[in-house]
């Protein structure tokens, strides 16, 4: 499942459901064996894991949205649900003009101008990721306007911070045809390339289906299915709110088959999503 390196750190086979705000996704398959049936729930106000322990389920990993917006609002494109709303890396566009988040980083829109990536015609958006000790990041976004937008790829300024010397990291979205007439991510690949000119890949996930989907009253309750108590709504008032609303984009089951390699994405631990695994550990990630 997806495709074979020997860099390889997980694969595995997943399915995600979303009604627009909220997502829940299903390991059902997995490289290694122990992130199988691990379920991950995203709604605008916390985060958290179902896992099987014994003959029981029990909720793990719980964060409240307010504990950190940013790294709440980013961890939602681990998902691999919002591809065309991707930027600088494992983050987003609804970061752009978000000040929520900004405790953690802040981002600055910089500027868009006319640009290509791969033949295409696009706006590139320059942005500027400040994490407030020092670190800053500069990358590109590049949309689409024929598709509405959509980001095509990303990429970073040259980095400094790994053993293996200067580096950037690049993110590219593949898009293919939907019987609704609107095109759909189809592959999405991360990688980095070091200025000796070897390129290390960070993931490649392949969109298998999509399915039009109207979420039940029990997709995103416990009850039923788990024997567990649905956590209640944190209130607003007392959390971050709810994100800006997200550009064009309908409830999917989204079926898709990804070799992770080195970051962890969708299907894994989230004890696992603050890290990067290998020997490329400080060279990819997000800032902050």
């Amino acid at each position: 499942m997806g495709e074979k390196t020997g860099d390889e750190r997980t694969s595995g086979l997943n399915e995600l459901i979303t009604d627009g705000m909220q997502m829940k996704a299903i390991t059902l398959e997995s490289k290694p064996e122990r992130f199988k049936g691990v379920v991950q729930f995203w709604r605008p106000d916390m985060e958290f894991n179902v896992s099987r322990s014994g003959s029981k389920f029990e909720i793990k990993e719980q964060r409240l949205a307010s504990s950190s917006y940013y790294e709440h609002e980013s961890y939602r494109y681990n998902f691999f649900a919002h591809e065309p709303m991707r930027a600088a890396d494992n983050s987003g566009t609804t970061l752009w003009f978000d000040e929520r988040g900004s405790g953690a980083v802040v981002v600055t829109v910089l500027e868009a101008r006319p640009a290509t990536w791969a033949g295409r015609a696009c706006i590139e958006v320059r942005s500027k990721w400040d994490n407030n000790h020092g670190q800053v990041e500069l990358s590109s976004t590049f949309l689409d306007p024929a598709m509405e937008y959509a980001t095509i790829a990303c990429e970073t300024d040259w980095k400094s911070n790994s053993p293996r010397g200067a580096y950037k990291t690049y993110r590219e979205v593949e898009y293919g045809p939907s019987p609704d007439g609107f095109p759909v991510p189809k592959r999405s690949r991360g990688y980095a390339k070091f200025k000796d000119g070897t390129v290390q890949k960070a993931h490649d996930v392949e969109f298998l289906s999509y399915e039009r989907y109207v979420p039940t009253a029990d997709d995103f309750k416990l009850e039923k299915e788990y024997g567990l108590v649905t956590p209640a709504f944190v209130p607003t008032a007392t959390s971050i709110g709810l994100a800006p609303a997200s550009r064009r984009w309908w409830p999917w089951v989204v079926l898709a088959v990804g070799a992770v390699l080195a970051v962890v994405a969708v299907g894994v631990a989230r004890r696992s999503r603050r890290k990067v695994a290998g020997p490329v550990a400080g060279a990819l990630g997000s800032p902050g």
